[in-house]
């Protein structure tokens, strides 16, 4: 005999072994008097279900059991509308006639209602039903001729539980109860004493198992009125039978799931060693070993054969029962099987290969196949593997102190992610091949972190870095990388200088990197060789560093770009104030020697104080257009603003300056970062996101009138707040570096586009020419005066095939004239 807390007894109560319907689990109706002689604000019913079962349409009913003077058998006492009740969160509902707490208190969980019973419910004879539907009266007679039995069944209305006795006193042979007539129990008479309460032990399975009773004990003080209520010794009935021979020692529990007998279940050990809980009888019939009622299988003691357990989500193996092979998830391979004479199948994960390919392979031969394993049980989501960059992708860092990654996006799409990189503010792709080619390296550099003063820059003198200099690394452009470290500005690491920096850009011949050192005012040029590893995010190297001081104002971002191999621009303030005025500074860096070369001052509009958060950058490149382009931004006072200033490298002027976001929006999203320019002619700009909504990443189309260049026509036609959202990201990042894969028209050596007989021009003589082309390069090649690049020539509609797909594109061009400088979307990869 055990008694069951009230949280083994909700979860118990969900068993299907659960009593089909409500029923009467305790009552309390004669309580002792206490002070003033009253009972009232004692009683309680207690009904229990599973938990937060609805009552609706239940009532209880008391039909009167004393037949003597005024009482007459059979008439309803008490009809209680259990409608708007339900059982707690462990299955029981206390009802109570006062809001006073009985002892000991109800167990969390328990729904518990206050219903003052009017009248008391007698202490004498009575039955007590539950059920539902439509009830009797109150006051009805049930028992017209007083014969102890119900005229009729109660018409409408459903019993699901009926307990009555008759109480001790001389009359006991005249009265009469009902719970017989009704399917319940009747207790019948107690010799020498009437019950003042009654009490429901359940078996294992949380099931009516038997009733018990009897009177109580006067609590001791100073709770004499309320409880605790013990049994009284020698008064009480049915204990014995589950056990106890000493009730006197136990309580009344209101709102306590009741005391449980017996164990239903128990461990059944079958003969392999497996083991599962379930009753003796389905154990023997089983031919098990039963442990005993209330054992179970945790852990698993059985006795049994081992067998090699092969597990698939690792690929191990343990030598296990089959038993605790199943409890353990693995797969058994049978008794007598040995890890040692067993190959367990490996489990399969994502395998990103050469060229952003993702397939489904073990670990070990997706290293065969020299590719890098996701783990096991990853799956090809369409952006699992970065893909081999081609013209056009953005590299996009997204950094904040909780994220640390990068986006790789094609077409406003995101292809490839790379989750182990740094901290990074700046990137850039290098220019292994061709200008700004979009399979060579990527340059990135981590911006660092300040000094225990806010505001500071890092400190660089003590070993565990309260602020952290700038660093840069190589991170691979075809597939995911962590990234080879290639310089530490960190003087205790050998850097030439203890700064945060910014403006990462590369040199047209691949061999400088250049940034501004955020907390020294300096221009800094690394020597920077790509290596022979190119794509990879290995090989590259820097093999010195060279600084010269710029200005002394630190608190922004400025970027840099390159005019030529030895000129390097930034774009920096000098000073703030209204109109504010930042300046294009051309250094030339040859020979490791810094000279000044010139300064063109931009000033930005009267009223555009450049104040708070201010970051800038600049970008040039002649392929895409003959201009220089110069981003500044700032966020101050919930207002953000965005200028582009175009300059002419031709006469050094500023041609045009124009609001790209002139926003009062209460937040800092639309802020710009990094600017860079695409083979598409596109101006694309990244922005701040530090409350993780987007677009991060817009454009400005600058080649406005559509005619396949850049020019002084386009500029003056640049409009104001009219760039477009190109890409959001899921992640939050208040710094990111971006930079775009660029396609250079220089392998087309002038080809134009169409031009499929290489005599300069598209026209119709071009046809014969094209249609061979289509055939195939061989067939190209074999006509006359092929002397120009097949791709440039014949790819018409730049998808990086020369096939049956390019007629209609080829058809236009020459209607047209031509469609422009032969330059890919994609690699070229012929027919």
């Amino acid at each position: 005999m055990r008694r069951v807390l009230s949280l083994l007894g909700a979860a118990a109560l969900t068993s299907a072994a659960m009593a089909q319907n409500p029923f009467i689990s305790e009552m309390f109706i004669d309580p002792f008097a206490g002070p003033g002689g009253l009972d009232d604000g004692r009683e309680f019913i207690e009904i229990m279900h599973t938990p937060n079962f609805s009552l609706a349409g239940y009532f209880f009913l008391v039909i009167e059991g004393d037949n003597v003077g005024t009482s007459n058998s059979g008439l309803v006492d008490q009809v209680i509308n259990l409608g708007t009740y339900s059982t707690g969160a462990n299955g029981l509902l206390l009802i109570r006639d006062n809001v006073n707490v009985l002892l000991p208190a109800p167990t969390g969980g328990t729904n518990v209602v206050v219903v003052n019973f009017t009248p008391d419910i007698e202490n004498g004879s009575n039955t007590y039903v539950l059920g539902f539907g439509t009830p009797p009266a109150l006051a009805s007679d049930l028992d017209v001729d007083g014969d102890g039995t119900l005229d009729a069944p109660l018409a409408g209305f459903t019993v699901v539980d009926a307990v009555s006795y008759k109480d001790s006193v001389a009359d006991a042979g005249s009265d009469d109860e009902y719970a017989d007539d009704l399917g319940g129990t009747a207790l019948g008479v107690f010799t020498g004493f009437s019950p003042d309460a009654i009490y429901r032990v359940l078996d294992c399975n949380f099931r009516p198992h038997v009733w018990t009773g009897g009177d109580t004990q006067t609590p001791a003080p100073p709770n004499d009125a309320f409880g605790p209520f013990n049994w009284r010794a020698g008064f009480t009935f049915g204990w014995n039978t589950v056990g106890i021979a000493d009730p006197e020692n136990r309580t009344l529990d209101p709102g306590t799931v009741n005391y449980v007998f017996g164990n239903c279940v128990g461990q059944c050990c079958l003969a392999d060693g497996f083991c599962q809980v379930t009753s003796q009888a389905s154990c023997l019939g089983m031919g098990g070993t039963y442990g005993g009622n209330g054992t179970n299988c945790s852990p698993n003691t059985c006795p049994g054969a081992l067998g090699a357990c092969c597990f698939p989500n690792t690929g191990a193996c343990q030598d296990l029962t089959n038993g605790q092979c199943a409890d353990a998830g693995g797969n058994y391979q049978g008794n007598g099987t040995t890890c040692a004479m067993t190959s367990c199948p490996q489990p399969l994960g994502a395998c990103c290969l050469t060229g952003g390919v993702c397939a489904q392979f073990t670990d070990a031969d997706c290293t065969t196949m020299g590719g890098t394993w996701a783990g096991a049980l990853t799956i090809c989501a369409a952006d699992r593997c970065p893909q081999d960059a081609i013209a056009n992708d953005l590299a996009l860092g997204l950094s904040t102190t909780a994220n640390r990654t990068a986006e790789q996006v094609r077409a406003g799409l995101r292809v490839g992610r790379w989750n182990k990189i740094e901290f990074h503010q700046s990137m850039e792709f290098d220019n292994s091949g061709l200008a700004h080619n979009a399979n060579g390296n990527l340059i990135t550099l981590n911006f660092g972190a300040g000094g225990g003063t806010p505001g500071s820059g890092p400190t660089c003198t003590d070993p565990m870095r309260p602020g952290e200099a700038a660093k840069v690394y190589n991170i691979a452009t075809n597939g995911e990388d962590e990234g080879q470290l290639l310089y530490d500005f960190n003087s205790l690491a050998g850097g030439i200088e203890c700064t945060r920096a910014g403006g990462l850009s590369v040199s047209p011949d691949n061999n400088k990197l250049a940034m501004i050192g955020n907390d020294t005012g300096s221009l800094i040029v690394l020597d920077y060789n790509a290596g022979a590893m190119v794509g990879t995010g290995t090989g590259a190297s820097v093999t010195g560093a060279h600084v010269q001081t710029l200005f002394t104002f630190t608190a922004i971002t400025q970027g840099t770009t390159w005019f030529d191999n030895d000129e390097v621009m930034s774009y920096i303030p000098d000073p703030f104030g209204d109109p504010a005025v930042v300046v294009l500074d051309v250094t030339q860096y040859n020979a490791n020697v810094f000279t000044p070369v010139r300064q063109v001052a931009v000033t930005l509009p009267a009223g555009d104080t450049f104040t708070g958060s201010r970051f800038t950058d600049v970008e040039y490149n002649p392929a895409v257009a003959p201009y220089i382009f110069c981003h500044a931004s700032a966020f101050a006072s919930n207002v953000t603003k965005n200028w582009l200033t175009v300059i002419n490298p031709a006469t050094w002027t500023v041609v045009r300056t124009i609001k790209i976001y002139d926003l009062v929006n209460g937040n800092s999203l639309n802020t710009g970062r990094e600017i860079a320019l695409g083979s598409d002619r596109r101006l694309y700009l990244g922005q701040f996101n530090a409350g993780g909504t987007g677009p991060i990443v817009d454009y400005l189309t600058l080649d406005t009138d559509a005619d396949n260049d850049v020019d002084a026509v386009d500029i003056a036609a640049l409009p104001e707040n009219a760039t477009v959202d190109y890409y959001t990201t899921s992640i939050s990042a208040s710094f990111n570096g971006l930079d775009v894969g660029f396609k250079s028209s220089d392998p087309c050596d002038g080809t134009p586009c169409g031009d499929s007989n290489c005599d300069g021009a598209v026209n119709i003589l071009d046809i014969n020419y094209f249609v061979a082309a289509v055939q195939g390069q061989a067939q190209w090649d074999a006509l006359p005066g092929t002397d120009c690049n097949y791709c440039c020539a014949n790819d018409v509609n730049h998808d990086g095939l020369v096939n049956i797909l390019d007629i209609n594109a080829f058809v236009a061009a020459i209607g047209a004239g031509g469609c422009g400088p032969g330059m890919s979307g994609a690699p070229c990869l012929g027919n």
